[in-house]
């Protein structure tokens, strides 16, 4: 029942997000699939939620515009933009098609699709509140202008304070405080406590810990800056991992905490030459790394590649 209900949420958003801008009943709307879906989220509070990214997207949205006053901000930003798209200088490009202009929880900026005799456009909802300035340039990008002060204008706001916090509201994973982190045979917040208290002399905040929902045979661990999660994979999760391999794990991933991710020239890197060095440090980490390698093969079930034409005919077969 949970995993149908949610699966059909994301349709009932997309209804939502192209109503935004009709006011109070898309409101009423957003607002009571929003209490429908946390009926469901908290109806068993001892099981953790791991949704889909593209479902988890579509709650985080339904969760920031049920707020009347985000909504109120979002509706605002939406008609800002159709006004600008109205003026005659906007008019000569849609040639009198009709535009349907939505704020998406996606992973782009602003899309703009054709459809028969309409125009799609997909605005990123942590536009919602952006000022004037930001909203013309949005029209006059998504429009087909190669104006490089509007694509400035549009990335420099991308970096701002207030696009950052709402995006991280809009992409922030379902975390119960009731997550279990004790395993068969690891408990999570055991080792955390360990390797901050041994190697960065107990000063790191406990992140949010958890395990992934499906064993992994390449990814030991992923942390997750902005959520600040932390998953270690249940394939660690085995009497046969000693403790101080698992504790390595835990390290590296804490590492990506403290040092966060650094960006150069638009590219993201965690893994930088300080990240390296620091990871050495780890007492015994290129036997650790040897062991993790060896074990993972063992798990992983091996496939003997079919024969192709040519070497059948050369056994004769």
């Amino acid at each position: 029942m949970k995993a149908r209900y949610l699966h059909g949420l994301v349709k009932s958003v997309q209804i939502c997000q192209n109503r935004i801008q009709m006011n109070s009943p898309a409101l009423s709307q957003i607002q009571s699939l929003h209490d429908q879906v946390n009926a469901i989220l908290t109806s068993d509070p001892k099981v953790p939620v791991v949704m889909p990214a593209r479902t988890l997207h579509a709650y985080r949205w339904l969760e920031v515009f049920s707020d009347p006053q985000e909504y109120e901000r979002g509706a605002q930003t939406v008609q800002e933009y159709l006004n600008i798209l109205s003026t005659p200088e906007f008019q000569k490009k849609i040639f009198q098609k009709r535009i349907r202009v939505a704020l998406e929880n996606n992973g782009y900026l602003y899309h703009v699709r054709p459809v028969g005799n309409e125009l799609d456009i997909h605005i990123h909802a942590a536009f919602s509140g952006a000022p004037s300035p930001v909203i013309q340039a949005l029209a006059s990008a998504s429009m087909g202008s190669r104006k490089k002060t509007s694509i400035r204008i549009i990335q420099e706001y991308s970096h701002s304070d207030h696009f950052q916090a709402l995006e991280t509201r809009l992409k922030q994973p379902i975390v119960k405080s009731a997550v279990n982190v004790n395993g068969n045979a690891h408990n999570l917040l055991d080792s955390f406590q360990r390797v901050n208290q041994r190697f960065f002399d107990g000063k790191l905040d406990q992140p949010n810990l958890v395990w992934m929902p499906r064993a992994t045979f390449k990814c030991m661990g992923r942390y997750q800056q902005k959520a600040d999660i932390l998953a270690i994979s249940p394939t660690l999760d085995n009497a046969n991992v000693p403790t101080e391999v698992f504790d390595f794990v835990m390290y590296h991933e804490l590492l990506h905490k403290m040092l966060s991710i650094r960006k150069v020239n638009g590219r993201n890197y965690a893994h930088t030459a300080e990240f390296r060095r620091l990871e050495k440090m780890y007492p015994k980490s290129v036997e650790i790394n040897t062991w993790m390698n060896e074990y993972l093969a063992s798990l992983t079930p091996k496939i003997t590649p079919t024969p192709t034409r040519k070497q059948l005919h050369r056994k004769g077969t």
